[in-house]
């Protein structure tokens, strides 16, 4: 079973992993294979709005990986796994709460080789960049918003410099008769 090949530290580094992974301010998942989650820090756990013993040993694509988005994430995994693409990859993906809310995701995965040296799980790291994607989408509505009264004032100010033109031309008319 991919578990224990994944849980063969001592319980002293288990513990010591847990200490460290849950010290990072990111989310730490570890899948198998399959795609079922062996591991998951505090940090995931508390943005899913699980405990992390609820996460361990759910299918993560089918419980936690927005449907939109599901077999494009799977995909990534099962490349992973099989070796086709590089560790390291980065894919930004939305997940779901246990709420049924959405968080965006930008992950960092890489792999995990059992003794053997072969690959038998994926390995993690993501940050939620939810509130910063929601701060650059209402910058960019703003900035759109201005450039169109840009133009309006630009547009209007063009339009009073021909007025004015064109009144300067009939006072002329005006005095030269």
């Amino acid at each position: 079973m991919v578990e224990e090949n994944f849980l063969t530290f001592s319980d002293e580094e288990k513990k010591i992993m847990q200490k460290y992974c849950d010290f990072l301010n990111v989310l730490v998942v570890v899948l198998d294979k399959e795609g079922k989650v062996i591991f998951v820090n505090k940090k995931a756990a508390e943005v899913l709005g699980y405990k992390e013993e609820e996460i361990l040993g759910k299918d993560w694509f089918l419980d936690f990986v927005d449907e939109k988005e599901r077999e494009r994430v799977k995909k990534v995994h099962q490349e992973l796994i099989l070796g086709k693409i590089t560790p390291n990859g980065h894919v930004i993906n939305f997940v779901v709460t246990k709420e049924r809310g959405k968080r965006l995701i930008s992950w960092n995965n890489t792999v995990v080789f059992n003794q053997d040296k072969d690959i038998f799980a994926t390995f993690s790291v993501g940050n939620d960049i939810t509130e910063e994607k929601e701060k650059e989408e209402a910058l960019r509505q703003k900035t759109e918003e201005l450039e169109r009264l840009n133009k309006l004032l630009v547009g209007r100010e063009l339009k009073m410099i021909e007025l004015k033109d064109q009144l300067k031309k009939l006072q002329e008319k005006l005095n030269e008769s």
